[in-house]
Order: structure tokens, then sequence, then C-alpha cells
């Protein structure tokens, strides 16, 4: 009797070297109202953007691909917009509606079109360690 060993794909794939890791996309709640920001919508074809200062939102929630932002204004979702933060390039991305928390209070979830670098991300998470 000769024992013959026989392996599936699928272990030879578990215990076989690992090539890339991965991380987890974690999301980070901030506290104290969040993280002041600027929104800016992108218009086409104007120069009225020159003199804008932003809506003013505050982030409460992040990610390295997305951010939640709460303000007291509802926003077209339709547009496309930037995201201004101190000590970070201005991120370009889109919104979508997420709750609705009071009457006075609007949570959009903003997706920006690169994700966060490690330090981008650390330096928004430093008061939270």
């Amino acid at each position: 009797m000769s024992l013959v060993k026989i392996q599936s794909k699928a272990l030879k794939q578990l215990s076989g070297p690992i090539h890339s890791i991965t991380r987890a996309n974690i999301s980070y709640t901030l506290s104290n109202g969040g993280v002041a920001a600027r929104l800016y919508k992108h218009v086409m074809f104007t120069d009225s953007h020159v003199y804008d200062v932003g809506l003013k939102v505050s982030i409460v929630r992040l990610c390295r691909n997305s951010m939640i932002i709460v303000t007291d204004r509802e926003l077209d979702v339709l547009g496309s917009y930037e995201l201004s933060l101190q000590g970070i390039h201005q991120m370009k991305g889109y919104i979508t509606m997420q709750e609705m928390a009071s009457a006075d209070s609007y949570t959009y979830e903003f997706h920006q079109n690169d994700r966060l670098t490690d330090q981008e991300l650390s330096l928004l998470i430093a008061d939270l360690i």
C-alpha cells in the first residue's frame, strides 16, 4: 500500500506563501463634534468659486475611502464636491445622503476619488490616540 498525497487547489493556496497583505478599512469615530472642514461645490463654466469660502462641515467619522460629514444645510447629491482640511490637500469626490439626525442637521457621506494615505489618516486621528 502506498501513500499518495493529493492536495486540492484551495489547500495549496492556503498553505502557499502570502504575496500581499491588505489592510482592513477601519473607520474612526471622532469625538467632540468632529473635525472642522470646508466643502466646496464644483461648478463648471463659472468663476463664482473664486470668491466662495465654502460650507462649514464637521467630519464625525472617517476611513480611507469615505468620510461622514454633518452640516446644517441640505446639499445637492448630484454635484461634484471638494473637501478642504487644514494640513491635507483638497480632496475631490461626491456625496450621498445618509440620514437626517434632526430638523437642523443633515448627515452625508463624502466619497473621495483618492484614498487617504497612512500619513493623512494618522494626522486626522492624532487626537484620538
